[in-house]
């Protein structure tokens, strides 16, 4: 017998299973196996797999992104992750009340202070070795910093300044900023006589930091901080100042010349009052001493505000610092509107009369070191010019002022109730200093 055929035999032999065989033997297979007992924890181990890399991913973000905030308030201006702290504490300040955003201002007022103080008291270190080790000089009371100190320097300074935009207390403005002249005082820079520094806020305010004060110069403002905290304020447009006379001061080098460009051609003498009538609303306008009479149908002291922006050019901030707005209950007549009824016409001093025909230069010059030189013989011509009487009432929304210095009374209601905000415009009106203004305050609130 071949070995196929015996193969084909065993082939034929075999026995076979149906498919009922086959699935009544599975069935006797598995009931013989135990199965495994299920974990109570199965489930919550199941969902866990599922989600641990989403899970890891998000942590990942959060632990990142925190740190990178947490090391960003440690970032000084400059800095490359200063940018991310001012933009989280804008935040804070979007979400805030207004009590707590006045209280986040002053906080962050005060940590670019400390900033600023730190930045000096580095580039101090390191200027004082180099200086030590190339020099035998004597140490002197101030701070010397290298040029690359005064970058970062202005840097700090101008974030001290951003840091004011929103402020609604004028006191706590001051307050700043009279912080930031103490700070910055004793500080000059390596190799150069002149310590000024020039610097622009995020807003476009210009400013300049002396060794013995801060100048501040905005639209419609210009700001003044001494060293020994005396406070002034000109409300008024720099465009005006195209408008004066140039050349004849060119023969006269008096010291005072720059602080004459301070108090005429940079402070544009501005009085505004608005009668409204039940038939009409007259307006008076003084500009440098030139008084002209209109009428016009806004019965709103925000309405006439934007007739006198219109018509005479002037900056809003200014007319609403100077504007008397008062409501009459009667109609007109015509003896309103004479100008021999100015009721302000002796409020203002002359004091720049002898500086009418001289001219200021170019605003470009803003950053010239003797802008703001003494201003003593102003005041010699002050003298026995004293503040009999300031007395303010406010109440509610409105204050009720009245003056007396030399022979000249003041009296009228303004808007202003903050004690800085009431010695400024008073300052403004009658050309007394803040220090001789706020030493005879009598302030009552009812």
């Amino acid at each position: 017998m071949s070995n196929d055929n015996l193969d084909n035999r065993i082939e034929q032999e075999r026995p076979t299973l149906t498919a009922d065989e086959k699935a009544a033997m599975l069935r006797a297979i598995e009931a013989k196996v135990v199965a495994p007992t299920l974990s109570p924890y199965s489930v919550f181990l199941y969902l866990q797999t599922k989600t641990m890399t989403g899970v890891l991913v998000a942590l990942v973000l959060i632990v990142g992104t925190t740190g990178t905030v947490a090391a960003s308030n440690d970032a000084k201006p400059g800095d490359l992750l200063f940018p991310i702290e001012r933009a989280t504490e804008r935040v804070q300040l979007a979400f805030a009340g207004e009590a707590r955003e006045a209280e986040l201002r002053a906080q962050f007022s005060a940590e670019r202070l400390a900033e600023l103080r730190e930045i000096i008291e580095e580039e101090t270190e390191s200027t004082e070795v180099e200086t030590t080790a190339s020099s035998s000089a004597s140490t002197s009371a101030s701070v010397t910093v290298r040029e690359s100190g005064e970058e970062r320097i202005a840097r700090a300074i101008t974030a001290v300044l951003d840091s004011l935009e929103g402020y609604e207390d004028a006191d706590a403005r001051v307050e700043v900023l009279t912080k930031l002249q103490t700070d910055i005082d004793h500080v000059k820079i390596a190799g150069r006589s002149d310590s000024t520094v020039n610097v622009k806020t995020e807003d476009g305010a210009r400013v300049q930091i002396k060794d013995d004060r801060i100048e501040v110069r905005d639209d419609g403002f210009r700001l003044r901080i001494d060293g020994d905290g005396e406070v002034r304020l000109r409300v008024g447009d720099d465009s005006d100042d195209d408008s004066r006379g140039r050349g004849s001061d060119d023969d006269d080098d008096s010291d005072d010349d720059s602080e004459d460009e301070f108090r005429s051609s940079n402070s544009l003498q501005f009085e505004a009052e608005a009668d409204v009538f039940f038939d009409t609303t007259i307006v008076e306008i003084e500009i440098n001493d030139r008084k002209s009479t209109f009428e016009t149908t806004a019965d709103t002291r925000s309405e006439v505000i934007d007739e006198i922006v219109s018509r005479y050019d002037v900056d809003r901030a200014a007319v609403d610092a100077v504007l008397d707005f008062e409501i009459e209950d009667r109609n007109s007549r015509s003896d309103d509107s004479d100008d021999d009824e100015w009721e302000g016409e002796d409020e203002w001093e002359d004091e720049d009369d002898h500086h009418s025909g001289r001219g200021s230069d170019d605003d470009d010059e803003w950053e010239d070191n003797d802008d703001f030189d003494d201003d003593s013989d102003d005041r010699d011509e002050d003298e026995g010019v004293a503040v009999k009487k300031f007395e303010v009432r406010v109440e509610g929304s409105t204050a009720e002022v009245r003056v007396e210095y030399g022979n000249k009374k003041l009296e009228y209601d303004t808007v202003y109730t903050t004690k800085a905000a009431l010695i400024a415009e008073v300052a403004l009106r009658t050309g007394l200093t803040s220090a001789e203004l706020g030493s005879t305050l009598d302030l009552e609130i009812d």
